[in-house]
């Protein structure tokens, strides 16, 4: 069988190179099949690069923030109060963290907090020792996203009442 007579074809008297319309083709779907992998690409990828513009945003705004203990007080075997300040920035929210001697720790927020405000937020357990406390910052971007910054160096031992 002879391929060469297969390739080219007579249709009213012209000649059809079927072979090159195929590669043509070819080519073709090669191209859309490319663009589609990269809207596909696209499509996984833009949602972390759009949220990893706000974690920079937010890691920023936690730099810019000091909040720290300023005393903390056992007031009975189950209550304890930590009085936290705000240095600078302007957190949604600002977490005072009670250490206590097992490891274990317990959290309080409050939400309303000027700068060189100090707030005394209030903490109940039952059988732990307290051990100390710290308070953290939570950044709330304007898009509603939020993160908890590291809790401040400023560790303090809690005295008893």
């Amino acid at each position: 069988m002879n391929f060469g007579l297969l390739i080219n074809e007579v249709k009213g008297g012209k000649m059809y190179n079927k072979k090159a319309l195929s590669d043509v083709v070819t080519i073709v779907l090669i191209i859309l099949l490319a663009l589609a992998a990269v809207g596909i690409i696209w499509s996984f990828i833009r949602p972390t690069i759009e949220r990893s513009g706000t974690g920079i945003d937010l890691a920023a705004e936690c730099f810019k923030t000091d909040v720290a203990p300023t005393t903390c007080r056992n007031n009975s075997l189950t209550t304890a109060t930590i009085n936290v300040q705000l240095k600078k920035g302007n957190p949604s929210e600002v977490i005072a963290i009670l250490e206590f001697t097992d490891g274990s720790t317990l959290i309080n927020r409050t939400s309303s907090i000027n700068i060189l405000e100090t707030k005394a937020l209030t903490f109940a357990w039952t059988n732990k020792i307290v051990k100390s406390a710290k308070a953290a910052a939570v950044i709330t971007s304007t898009e509603g996203e939020s993160a908890t910054c590291d809790p401040s160096p400023v560790v303090i031992e809690c005295s008893s009442a």
